[in-house]
C-alpha cells in the first residue's frame, strides 16, 4: 500500500479486491516517516553502495563463511570495504584478515558505529550482533 487513502492510494476508484488488513497502518507513507523503518533501512543501503567507491567498483575478495558469518571485501586501487554479515541468532565474532597493516576500519554501517583496527599483520576482531550486517571502509 501507498498510503492510508482511498484503495490504499493505488487508485481513486473501488478496488476489485480487498485491502490487506494492515494496508491503513503497513504503507509506504508510514515507512517513510519512521527512521527506522525496512524502507528507509534499504534506502541507506543503497546511498551507501551509490557513494562508497569500493562497494560500487571493487573487485571481490577474501571471501569466507565460518558459522554463521559471511564476510567479504570489496577493492578498489584507492579504497578497501569490508562486509561482515551475522545470519545467525546469536552475537559472534568475526576475524578480518588481509587489511592494510594497522590500519582504522571506519563504520559505514551502521552509521556512528564502531571503528576497528587492524594489526601490523593486517588482521582485526570485530563483534557482529545476531542477524545484522557491518560495513567498515578504509584507504588502500
Amino acid at each position: 500500500a501507498w498510503s492510508t487513502g482511498n484503495a490504499a492510494g493505488f487508485s481513486t476508484g473501488v478496488p476489485y479486491r480487498a485491502l490487506a488488513g494492515n494496508a491503513g497502518t503497513q504503507h509506504v507513507a508510514a515507512q517513510l516517516a519512521d527512521p527506522a523503518s525496512l524502507l528507509n533501512h534499504y534506502r541507506a543501503l543503497l546511498n551507501l553502495r551509490r557513494t562508497t567507491p569500493a562497494l560500487r567498483d571493487g573487485d571481490y575478495a577474501n571471501a569466507a563463511a565460518t558459522g554463521a558469518l559471511l564476510t567479504f571485501q570489496r577493492r578498489t586501487a584507492g579504497q578497501l570495504a569490508v562486509v561482515v554479515i551475522n545470519f545467525g541468532s546469536a552475537s559472534a565474532d568475526a576475524a578480518l584478515t588481509a587489511l592494510p597493516a594497522n590500519a582504522t576500519l571506519q563504520a559505514a554501517l551502521p552509521t556512528g558505529g564502531a571503528n576497528a583496527t587492524a594489526d601490523a599483520a593486517g588482521q582485526a576482531r570485530v563483534t557482529v550482533p545476531a542477524q545484522s550486517v557491518r560495513v567498515y571502509t578504509t584507504a588502500r
